[in-house]
């Protein structure tokens, strides 16, 4: 089978990593990066544009694509290459807005049933800003997202009234974040412990990825802005395989009913970003493909024929069981210093050359013979253990002393992460 990943960064490398492991699968990639290289061919085109990648996919003779970011995914590719008869695990743009809109998003979970924090959405700054005075006034504190897409930077965790009024004026007046900007969600701040949970989809059936958990936070503690992902463990101590199976039911299950209903099936990843309070679980996000860097810490603990799972999926075929190692496994994210603001590219990267890792790529490209970085998260590096605490120090054990002043890089992933036997 001739299977094309769509993307560049550290998940599409660990999502063609995994499927060039499965028996007569040949991996492409588009337009991939140095390290995918290793692991695929690398075709050089752009991912928007849906002619030249439907033209790529017929001259390799491709099988299946995998879309991993999400923007093709928002645009429209799975039903562009659908429509010239190629075979696509990634969901439509009309399921695709569940990323895409975060007016959408709540907006179905309150439909669905699903617990979320409580919010309104505004297209206008003094009612966004009415709302937010009486919501921190209120509860101490709010969240403010930008509606379209943002690389995951077009949300604001605030704890008084005053960065609510600023995160809403970025957003609405000065369009920090473009068109994305047309419209904001205010909502209440929930407290407890983050949780990601990825389902394969297809149509209303689907199968769970091991569940991982994502340390946004760009500091030790918790500490610093939000960024698109610093690390990742899988499992967690407290969610055994029967919680997981009942958190699908509550949080996935549910929005694929829904969309089967308005006639525009799922089919593809479904990620839901959960958090778990003293009251219990609450959607904060969903998005529209793998995790990052969640995926890359679970396809290092699945052993089953992920390219069988996805092609199945593709094909409208009943979906085959994951089978997961029993190891943990953590991921550490080598970033830019200074990401999730300024930062510099065409930084030299050290001799990648480490035994006991895993190494995924990126933010990564070449100059001449120089391995550099081209983003702010550069690198993944990620290991199994006997548990998450393990993993973590063989990461570290691995990488210290290899990155200099340039880089940067939380030293907390998997503390104090202790792993039930059953999870």
């Amino acid at each position: 089978m001739n299977v094309l990943v769509v993307g560049s960064g550290g998940r599409e490398h660990a999502l063609a990593w995994k499927l060039a492991q499965c028996e007569s699968v040949r991996v492409s990639a588009l337009p991939g990066n140095p390290g995918i290289e290793t692991a695929a061919a690398c075709i050089q085109a752009d991912p928007m544009e849906f002619d030249a990648a439907a033209e790529a996919c017929h001259a390799r003779q491709i099988d299946l694509v995998v879309v991993g970011p999400e923007n093709p995914l928002i645009a429209g590719m799975a039903d562009e290459l659908t429509r010239r008869g190629l075979l696509v695990f990634g969901p439509s743009k009309a399921c695709a807005r569940i990323e895409g809109s975060k007016a959408f998003a709540k907006a179905l979970m309150r439909e669905c049933g699903i617990p979320t924090a409580e919010f309104e959405t505004f297209s206008e700054v003094q009612p966004a800003v009415d709302y937010a005075r009486g919501k921190t006034a209120a509860e101490g504190g709010v969240v403010v997202k930008a509606d379209g897409q943002a690389l995951g930077k077009g949300v604001f965790v605030c704890d008084t009234f005053e960065q609510a009024r600023e995160a809403i004026h970025a957003i609405l007046v000065e369009k920090r974040f473009g068109d994305a900007g047309s419209g904001v969600v205010v909502e209440s701040k929930l407290s407890g412990t983050e949780l990601s949970l990825i389902a394969v989809c297809s149509g209303t059936k689907y199968r769970l990825l091991p569940v991982c958990r994502d340390y946004k936070r760009a500091l030790d503690g918790d500490r610093g802005s939000n960024t698109g992902g610093m690390g990742a463990v899988s499992p967690l101590d407290n969610i055994s395989t029967q919680t997981a199976g009942e958190l699908g039911e509550q949080f996935i299950a549910p929005v694929l009913r829904r969309m089967e209903a308005g006639g525009t099936p799922y089919c593809g990843a479904l990620f839901a970003g959960l958090m778990l309070t003293d009251s219990g679980p609450f959607a904060l996000e969903y998005n529209c493909r793998f995790g990052d860097p969640e995926t890359q810490a679970a396809l290092l603990r699945i052993e089953s024929d992920f390219a069988r799972l996805l092609a199945c999926v593709a094909q409208g075929e009943p979906l085959p069981e994951i089978h997961v190692s029993a190891q943990a496994s953590a991921v550490v994210v080598i970033a830019a210093k200074g990401y999730p603001g300024d930062y510099a590219k065409g930084i030299p990267i050290p001799d990648l050359a480490m035994s006991g890792v895993e190494v995924f790529h990126a933010g990564t490209s070449r100059s001449g013979s120089q391995l550099v970085s081209s983003g702010g998260r550069v690198l993944n590096v990620g290991a199994l253990g006997e548990n998450v605490e393990q993993a973590a120090k063989k990461v570290y054990n691995t990488i210290a002393g290899r990155f200099g002043s340039e880089w940067q890089y939380r030293s907390d992933i998997g503390v104090a992460q202790f792993v039930r036997h059953d999870a």
